[in-house]
């Protein structure tokens, strides 16, 4: 078998005189015909295609952490609504909810989804989440990896699944701001 190589650069692809065709063929369509390609290919070039497809796996990883909730669960938190609670000092609490029409608590918010614009509802969770639990977040309406960080740690100060995303079983376990000072929750 005669090997031919760019003399310039011996790490460029390169063609072989195959016997059984009698004609020169790119390795990569040997490959695609074989499925052999690292019994013809030299050290360098495996370890590049080792590194390549690395990159691209890890580049699969990271898209899988930041995926989003289906949407055809819930409903985007859009604005807030003042929640009676059932709580002996009764009161209202503030919680985000779909919209003031239905005010409803299936809703959700994640790391990016206001994007660079304000929400109102991720500005009273991050009231909710300084007041309550301690937190220095800005009150700036943008649900951003601080606040991420920051519900992932109420939720694990609420024995909940700690995902970062607020969701309904968020909604109903961590403590909201009050109107007028204090904390409770909404069941």
């Amino acid at each position: 078998m005669e090997t031919t190589r760019n003399s310039r650069n011996n790490f460029q692809p390169f063609t072989q005189t195959l016997p059984f065709a009698e004609q020169e063929m790119p390795i990569m369509q040997r490959f695609a015909q074989s499925g052999t390609y690292f019994e013809s290919t030299n050290w360098l070039q495996r370890i590049s295609m080792l590194t390549a497809l690395a990159i691209l796996f890890s580049g699969f990883q990271v898209m899988q952490v930041v995926s989003a909730p289906s949407a055809s669960a819930v409903s985007i938190c859009s604005t807030v609504e003042a929640i009676t609670t059932p709580s002996r000092n009764g009161g209202s609490v503030w919680a985000p909810v779909t919209d003031s029409i239905s005010g409803s608590l299936n809703c959700a918010m994640w790391n990016g989804h206001t994007g660079s614009s304000y929400s109102l509802s991720a500005e009273h969770l991050q009231k909710s989440l300084n007041r309550c639990y301690g937190e220095n977040l800005t009150t700036d309406g943008k649900f951003g990896w601080r606040t991420e960080d920051a519900l992932w740690r109420a939720q694990g100060d609420e024995g909940i699944k700690q995902d970062g995303i607020y969701g309904i079983e968020s909604a109903r376990n961590i403590l909201h701001h009050r109107y007028g000072g204090g904390c409770g929750r909404v069941r």
